[in-house]
């Protein structure tokens, strides 16, 4: 994996030792497993088979910045080909400029998020899965994220607030009436946000809410045009987090990009999963549109798996899907630099942490 500079005098591009030290994933790499069965953090009631997908944001609470993680805890054991149900989302506690252990807050049951939701769910309860986070006014984060019902995916918003004992829900689930299926919500504000139709793979929607007849209706579409390096047909999706800001008042956020490669002599693929940046900016009406997605990718699974599993004896390997997901990671500031903390889940088993610098994020795409 390799970044380049752009010489603006020669028109060259010209790699620096520098930048080779910085992009190597093992350099960056400085976080702690969320493996359950290598962190201690099982519940001393119930089993944890799985953790994963679990967006990080900041809080304060009036000692500096600190960070929560929230990721879905599976406490039965997964079937294959069946959709992961849950009863609560993990809240732990997140130390990364220290080397103490995360620590473990009450956690956010379903029952709560979900409120009376339940008793319109006819032929059974909403899976509620992939919350983003995004930061608003007077300490609340507004949460967008996917309710699978009968298997479909529909989007759906709520509200929460950092307490003192962790995240409390102070408005339940929503679902975002007036809107077709749909995965990757973000919340850009309580009433505009980001989302994937079920029907698309290279478009992002943007959808806002009329406060009139509380419905929703999409008012605009990002496109992603053919990305370099895939090698089949491709998906878009969101991570969510904190947007990297640019110099010139753009900014970037980090989304996937789904490879389903055919396989030769079979009638299947295999879904790969990498990361990529992509640069936006504000349309007159503050709208975010799409100026550039980066040609290479900035972690691809083969990065992450070097990474945590060198030998390959702890991550199993699927034949059907290389999965790296994110829902988002968030900003903070070490040695007189600035990084993004950003939670990568392996194969719906474990998080990872990653430490990303700014510098990365920054450079110029090639």
């Amino acid at each position: 994996m390799e970044f380049q500079e752009r010489d603006s005098s020669s028109g060259m591009s010209v790699r620096s030792s520098e930048q080779k030290k910085l992009i190597k994933a093992v350099d960056w790499y400085q976080g702690q497993l969320l493996c359950p069965n290598l962190t201690g953090l099982e519940d001393k009631k119930q089993k944890i088979y799985a953790i994963f997908n679990g967006p990080l944001f900041a809080v304060d609470g009036g000692k500096g910045a600190r960070f929560i993680i929230m990721p879905r805890v599976m406490t039965r054991e997964q079937k294959p080909g069946v959709a992961d149900h849950t009863d609560y989302f993990g809240v732990y506690e997140v130390f990364p400029d220290q080397k103490h252990q995360l620590r473990k807050l009450p956690p956010v049951n379903i029952a709560a998020i979900k409120g009376d939701r339940k008793a319109y769910s006819g032929n059974g309860p909403y899976n509620l899965e992939d919350i983003r986070i995004t930061k608003m006014p007077d300490e609340l984060y507004a949460v967008g994220a996917t309710a699978e019902k009968d298997g479909q995916p529909y989007p759906v918003r709520f509200l929460m607030q950092h307490v003192q004992t962790g995240m409390q829900v102070t408005s339940p689930m929503e679902i975002m009436t007036g809107l077709p299926p749909g995965k990757n919500v973000l919340m850009l504000d309580w009433h505009t946000a980001l989302y994937r139709r079920e029907t698309d793979a290279n478009k992002i929607v943007i959808t806002r809410q009329d406060s009139q007849i509380s419905q929703w209706e999409i008012i605009k579409e990002i496109i992603f045009s053919s990305l370099k390096g895939v090698q089949g047909k491709t998906r878009i999706g969101l991570t969510g987090g904190e947007r990297i800001p640019m110099t010139n008042g753009n900014f970037r956020l980090i989304v996937h990009v789904v490879e389903h490669i055919p396989q030769p002599n079979t009638d299947y693929d295999i879904a790969t999963y990498q990361f990529r940046l992509a640069e936006f900016r504000l349309d007159a009406q503050e709208l975010p549109e799409l100026v550039a997605v980066d040609s290479n990718p900035l972690l691809s699974y083969k990065d992450v798996i070097a990474v945590v599993d060198p030998e390959g004896k702890v991550i199993p390997a699927d034949s059907h899907k290389a999965v790296i997901y994110s829902v988002g990671g968030a900003s903070h500031q070490k040695e007189n630099k600035k990084y993004l903390l950003f939670p990568v889940t392996l194969e719906d088993i474990q998080i990872e942490l990653f430490d990303i610098p700014f510098e990365l994020l920054q450079q110029p795409f090639i």
